[in-house]
């Protein structure tokens, strides 16, 4: 997801669109930690970090690399939160 900025030139009385991405925030979504992995708690934790996407490690999984603006969950046996981070 990314926000319109508008911005103005002081040579140009018109304004242009120009992307800009919002930022990954593991920290805001830190109040989910130990909750049960759910479709609920995936959309919050979307809404709460401002990830773009999000990846879920279960116990035993590799970390298959880096991705921009995603908020990776490892999750235990449980389906409970044990960590967020923003990569």
């Amino acid at each position: 997801s990314i926000f319109p900025v508008f911005a103005h030139s002081t040579t140009d009385s018109k304004s242009s669109f120009i992307a800009q991405p919002k930022s990954c925030s593991a920290s805001a979504a830190h109040r989910l930690l130990g909750e049960k992995w759910t479709p609920t708690s995936h959309a919050l934790a979307l809404d709460l970090s401002g990830a773009s996407s999000v990846r879920v490690l279960r116990p035993g999984a590799r970390d298959l690399g880096l991705v921009s603006m995603r908020l990776t969950v490892k999750i235990d046996a449980q389906q409970r939160i044990t960590e967020l981070t923003c990569e």
